[in-house]
């Protein structure tokens, strides 16, 4: 009765019961005042939610913005690279070796563009890692001591031959990059001149092995490393043959 009383009620209702056990914390607000709370933020956005779909919008229009840009460049990346990739395939069919020639070079087309000087010098630059490489597998073929007595002197000189050609198309290499001026037609007729020479040093050490009674596993690691030596540099030169 003195609950009761407070409340100002003289009979015990439901609504009155309701009043009293929400004051006590017994019950949920009253049903209809969830309702009209939830109409009034239904009908009101707060400052929150329109901030949160701002942002998401920002986020949504840039990303879009980078898909398009990043589908447009890999368009004209793609386009470009057939293009070029087209140059070098025409280039190559001056050489004796189209084929090598192509595999060398194409994955370097949107370097090259539809430079031809800058195609010399990644094919001259392919042919100098190459003939490194040999150079330094029929060297360790010789240190290794498991030669014969006939077969020995051949590697020996093979190895020479292949030194001298490495020499001279490094010289090639480093004159190609400076290639400018009055003494450019000079310049290049050297280039020619020493690979020419670097052509006959890989054909000596091929010679070399037709000669003698040379081991055939020996003798077939060296002429397929200084044999793709010689076909790589013939390419670099046909190249070579039609800068100007």
């Amino acid at each position: 009765q003195i609950l009761f009383s407070k409340w100002g009620c003289s009979k015990f209702t439901l609504t009155n019961f309701y009043k009293l056990g929400s004051t006590l914390g017994y019950f949920y607000p009253h049903p209809k005042h969830k309702e009209m709370e939830a109409k009034s933020h239904t009908q009101i956005p707060t400052l929150h939610s329109l901030l949160i779909k701002l942002v998401t919008l920002i986020f949504i229009v840039s990303n879009l913005s980078t898909t398009v840009a990043r589908q447009t460049t890999t368009t004209t990346t793609t386009n470009s690279f057939r293009i070029y990739r087209t140059y070098v395939a025409r280039a190559c069919k001056s050489t004796l070796y189209p084929s090598l020639c192509y595999r060398t070079l194409v994955s370097h087309s949107l370097a090259i563009k539809k430079d031809h000087l800058r195609l010399c010098k990644f094919s001259l630059s392919k042919t100098v890692n190459s003939t490194r490489a040999a150079y330094l597998t029929i060297s360790k073929t010789l240190k290794q001591g498991r030669l014969t007595r006939y077969e020995a002197p051949v590697v020996k000189d093979c190895v020479e031959n292949v030194k001298d050609s490495l020499e001279k198309l490094r010289n090639s290499l480093n004159t190609m990059g400076n290639l400018r001026g009055k003494n450019k037609a000079f310049e290049i007729d050297n280039i020619k001149t020493w690979m020419s020479a670097a052509i006959t040093d890989e054909d000596t050490c091929m010679e070399g092995f037709k000669e003698m009674k040379v081991n055939g596993k020996v003798k077939n690691k060296i002429r397929i490393s200084v044999g793709h030596v010689a076909r790589m540099t013939s390419n670099a030169l046909a190249l070579i043959n039609h800068l100007k």
